[in-house]
C-alpha cells in the first residue's frame, strides 16, 4: 500500500512538472495563438473610461483588410464595417447609413501583436483558469506611447489574453475577451444588415 501512494505521489509530481510553465513560455505561446488573427480573424473589446464622462465600449472584428467596430458610448450607438478604401457607419439613434472613402487612422491591430514585445515577463499570480503576466519595460523599449508596466490575463485553456488594463494619463483603457475566428459576413457591409435604414453615398 506504501509502495502504491509512493507511485502515485511521484507520478503527480511528474505531471505538475510538466505542465509548469514558465513566464516566457506563456508569453510566446499567446502570442502565436494571437498570430493566428492574421488568417483566422480575431476579435476583441476596448474599454476606454473617460473621466467625467463614461466608459466607451467597443468591440473590434478583424478579418484581412476589413474589420467591424460595435461601438456604445452612453446614447451613441453605432456600427461600422471597413474594408481597405471605404467606410460604412450605421448609426443606431438616427436609423442611417453613411458610406464615406475609408480615412488614414491609428491601426488598433497592435493591441493583438507584439503584446509583449519590449518587455521583460514574469508570473505574477495565477488562478485555475488564468496566469497573470507581469510586464516591465526593458530599457532597450524606445516606444514613448508604451506603458511602463502592464499585468496580462492570460487563458490557461487558449492562451489568449482574458483582459489586461492600460492607463495613459488620465485615461483608463482595459482590453479584454480576445476570440480567434471571424467570418467574412461579420466584417462586411450588406444592406440587409441595417433594417432598411436609408444610405446616403459620400464616396
Amino acid at each position: 500500500m506504501k509502495r502504491i501512494i509512493i507511485l502515485i505521489a511521484t507520478a503527480l509530481a511528474f505531471a505538475v512538472a510538466a505542465s509548469a510553465q514558465t513566464a516566457e513560455e506563456i508569453a510566446a505561446k499567446m502570442e502565436q495563438e494571437l498570430a493566428k488573427g492574421d488568417t483566422q480573424g480575431i476579435a476583441f473589446t476596448f474599454d476606454m473610461k473617460i473621466p467625467l464622462i463614461g466608459t466607451a465600449s467597443t468591440r473590434l472584428s478583424y478579418l484581412g483588410d476589413k474589420d467591424r467596430m460595435d461601438i456604445n458610448f452612453k446614447d451613441d450607438v453605432k456600427t461600422v464595417w471597413r474594408d481597405k478604401d471605404t467606410t460604412w457607419t450605421y448609426e443606431n439613434n438616427t436609423v442611417t447609413v453613411q458610406i464615406e472613402p475609408r480615412k488614414e487612422d491609428k491601426d488598433n491591430r497592435s493591441m493583438f501583436k507584439g503584446l509583449t514585445n519590449g518587455y521583460k515577463v514574469s508570473i505574477k499570480g495565477e488562478t485555475a483558469d488564468t496566469w497573470q503576466i507581469r510586464c516591465k519595460k526593458d530599457k532597450s523599449n524606445t516606444d514613448k506611447d508604451a506603458p511602463s508596466k502592464k499585468t496580462i490575463f492570460v487563458s490557461k485553456e487558449t492562451f489568449l489574453p482574458v483582459t489586461y488594463p492600460l492607463k495613459k494619463g488620465a485615461f483608463k483603457m482595459t482590453a479584454r475577451d480576445y476570440v480567434l475566428g471571424v467570418s467574412e459576413d461579420e466584417v462586411t457591409f450588406t444592406p440587409d444588415k441595417v433594417n432598411g435604414a436609408p444610405i446616403t453615398d459620400k464616396r
